[in-house]
């Protein structure tokens, strides 16, 4: 929804403001707006404050309590698949939880599996070996601090595992979309007959920076630089988050409608995104129509005819540059 590391100042405010004007019209003719992430809500990263933070202090514009300081809220659920929450509402100091969510999803918890994070980690050290000197000198046009190793796990994780988190997290660097093919489709074997699924995509914020350097660009598009990805192994996907809420608005009255004094028997989803671990909330069966929104990562558009198959709309932007709200909004249009 919004741009981040890796873009200008200017661009990254031009993407804000996009969002405003976007939840401002989604509010108006009546969308319930369901941001969904696989980042935790209330954990500080390394590279940003934590999801709820955000909201409250309005960096993510038009997902926390209105402006005006009344009860009713601009956005009446948010999701992070990744940390396990469900969130119905923010007021101006808290998140209210869904309490069903947590039973929706606890069963199903990583600890919960046979497979151990130990067997993983061991799927991951083929794949562990070191950096070329030439390819920690290219990696360093984009990322000043490139791991010495191929694949290695998410900073944070000594067992594997982030705090609070469901999911075993790894980051790696791949030349090109087969390689990239190669090392997710080694985990997926590992996980088979687990109940687990395995998500794999660019790390946005790191390759974004990648693909606007002049330099770096013409050699992504040769295989010469490797790309950074990330790969986590989940119980549960932004496709078992939209399952959830679709069945939560079918058979309950929320904020939303509420506000709106509507209910809603039937309904259709959209599902906008830039990114491979987009996938599997635009694949979801629930799921009308999809948007690629600008800048969307090769991975995901290469998806766009398999969506089509599935029996999806699918609306791809045209012009990489557009921000995503921006995207949404023309792909919404009436």
């Amino acid at each position: 929804l919004v741009l981040g590391a890796g873009h200008s100042a200017g661009e990254i405010a031009k993407s804000l403001e996009d969002m405003r004007q976007l939840t401002a019209n989604l509010n108006a003719r009546g969308f319930i707006i369901i941001p969904v992430t696989g980042s935790h809500l209330e954990v500080r990263t390394d590279t940003t404050d934590s999801i709820l933070q955000r909201i409250l202090d309005g960096t993510l514009p038009g997902l926390g309590p209105a402006t005006d300081g009344n009860s009713s809220y601009q956005v009446d659920a948010y999701v992070c698949d990744g940390g396990a929450v469900a969130v119905q509402a923010i007021h101006s100091e808290a998140a209210i939880r869904d309490p069903h969510y947590a039973s929706f999803v606890v069963p199903r918890c990583l600890d919960h599996h046979a497979i151990s994070v130990a067997a993983l980690r061991e799927v991951a050290l083929v794949n562990e070996t070191p950096l070329s000197e030439e390819e920690t000198r290219l990696l360093r046009l984009y990322d000043p601090s490139p791991s010495p190793n191929r694949m290695f796990l998410q900073p944070g994780s000594v067992t594997g595992q982030h705090q609070e988190s469901n999911k075993l997290a790894f980051y790696f660097y791949a030349s090109d979309l087969a390689e990239r093919d190669f090392i997710e489709a080694r985990f997926k074997k590992a996980v088979e007959g687990f109940g687990l699924e395995v998500i794999c995509c660019e790390e946005k914020d790191v390759t974004s920076a990648a693909r606007r350097h002049p330099h770096v660009l013409p050699m992504i598009e040769e295989g010469a630089v490797p790309l950074k990805y990330c790969l986590d192994i989940v119980p549960f996907t932004k496709g078992s988050a939209v399952k959830y809420f679709s069945d939560y608005i079918s058979h309950q009255v929320t904020e939303a409608a509420l506000q709106l004094n509507v209910r809603r028997p039937e309904i259709k989803i959209w599902a906008c995104g830039d990114s491979g671990n987009d996938l599997p909330l635009m694949s979801a069966p629930e799921v009308n129509s999809v948007v690629l929104v600008g800048g969307s990562s090769p991975e995901l558009l290469r998806a766009s005819e398999g969506l089509l198959a599935l029996g999806k709309e699918v609306i791809v932007e045209s012009d990489a540059s557009r921000s995503g709200p921006s995207s949404i909004s023309a792909a919404i249009a009436p």
